[in-house]
């Protein structure tokens, strides 16, 4: 298992497997910042200001498309667990936070 985590290059699965069976404590691994935005996305409720955004995108969304909201709250939901990846692996997660600031004081000054 080590030599498959070697290739990955991710510290935090490279120290747990260097230690096999040792008791791992979860401060070692600190959320970075990116992680930190992904599980804002793919929680509601983490984040209230994410949530707003998130909210206002799928909202446009339906309203374009007329298969928009087949799924339902479900749909909703797998919607929302594929955009943390997606925006993860587009190296997108400081724009997507910087959009989310953007959006949160457009909402301060109209409300």
């Amino acid at each position: 298992m080590q030599e498959l985590t070697d290739i990955t290059g991710d510290i935090k699965l490279n120290k747990h497997f260097s230690q096999e069976g040792a008791i791992i404590d979860e401060r070692d691994f600190p959320i970075t910042f990116e992680e930190d935005v992904a599980l804002a996305i793919l929680h509601p409720r983490r984040n209230v200001q994410v949530d707003d955004l998130i909210d206002l995108i799928q909202r446009n969304f339906f309203k374009t498309t007329m298969w928009g909201n087949v799924g339902g709250k479900i749909g909703e939901q797998m919607v929302r667990a594929a955009f943390a990846p997606i925006l993860r692996f587009s190296g997108l997660i400081a724009e997507f936070k910087s959009l989310v600031e953007l959006y949160s004081i457009e909402l301060s000054l109209q409300g």
